[in-house]
């Protein structure tokens, strides 16, 4: 191995870089408003918007998470299943801090009521 330059820096051979994914993520070089919670970024008509490496929820490359299309339908049914049944609402004592380790998380958890919906009636959206 060999050194190598990275915009200007020399990596020495054999280091090791750690990538900022939380940074990357919420970068305003890539993301209108990147602080804001907006899942509409993520519709499928809005795709061709996101530069290939902004997001990376489950790595990239040949390190890539085999477990992603599990994962992400998995996500998709059980959060149908919960909306369907239950309007949940955030506690409002209880604010959300992210805590960043090697994966983001909430600090002290996501504390929510769940109200259960009455059978038949169209879910808001």
């Amino acid at each position: 191995m060999d050194a190598d330059q990275l915009h200007g820096h020399t990596i020495p051979a054999g280091a090791k870089l750690i990538l900022n994914l939380h940074g990357l993520q919420r970068h305003a070089a890539y993301w209108p408003e990147p602080q804001r919670f907006d899942p509409e970024r993520f519709a499928p008509e809005q795709e061709a918007n996101i530069p290939k490496f902004a997001y990376l929820p489950f790595g990239a490359g040949p390190r890539k998470c085999i477990g992603e299309p599990l994962a992400m339908m998995e996500a998709q049914m059980i959060l149908a299943a919960i909306v369907q049944r239950y309007r949940l609402r955030l506690l409002p004592d209880r604010p959300v801090e992210p805590s960043a380790a090697f994966v983001l998380r909430a600090k002290a958890g996501v504390w929510m009521t769940l109200d259960k919906r009455e059978t038949g009636k169209r879910v808001d959206r």
